[in-house]
């Protein structure tokens, strides 16, 4: 026994379902193509942030470099170092260190250097015989502004080091 008006024999419901299945299928594409463009961003922004890092650790290096190659008892003392990645024509980072001395009064450095002054509570314990010839390297690594990337990718990097 067959019904005979059953639903799915009634005319137009073929023309219903096909609408409904291009609705779904549409939406599917809908969401790929939405996901697949975020994950394009995801994957930059990651790289770059690495990539910061990675310039942090060698604006460290290159700045242990620099300090070594300056008399610090002389006239000269280098207190900031300014670089760009990876030239000046087409700049992706631009990266600041920022140099300043750990040293008791009348030590080894002169007074061209920036010193670090400390202030609170155990301020003087930094400054001590053993402490002096140390230097705060502080290194922002933050990306061009004249990148198309949306945000900004900044990194900032503080060390202490033993000359």
């Amino acid at each position: 026994m067959q019904r005979k008006n059953s639903i799915l024999n009634r005319s137009g419901f073929a023309m219903i379902m096909a609408i409904v299945v291009i609705v779904i299928i549409t939406s599917i594409m809908g969401l790929t193509i939405s996901l697949s463009s975020g994950a394009k961003k995801r994957v930059t922004n990651d790289f770059l942030s690495e990539q910061a890092i990675l310039l942090a650790k060698g604006a460290n290096e290159m700045a242990l470099l620099a300090i070594s190659g300056v008399d610090h008892t002389g006239a000269k003392c280098l207190n900031h170092i300014d670089m760009v990645y990876p030239d000046n024509k087409n700049p992706i980072f631009k990266i600041d260190v920022d140099i300043r001395y750990i040293a008791i009064p009348g030590g080894e450095f002169s007074n061209a250097c920036k010193f670090y002054t400390s202030t609170g509570a155990g301020a003087d314990a930094l400054t001590t015989l053993e402490s002096d010839g140390g230097v705060f390297i502080d290194i922002s690594v933050t990306t061009d502004p004249g990148l198309s990337i949306g945000e900004s990718i900044r990194h900032v990097r503080r060390t202490i080091q033993k000359l």
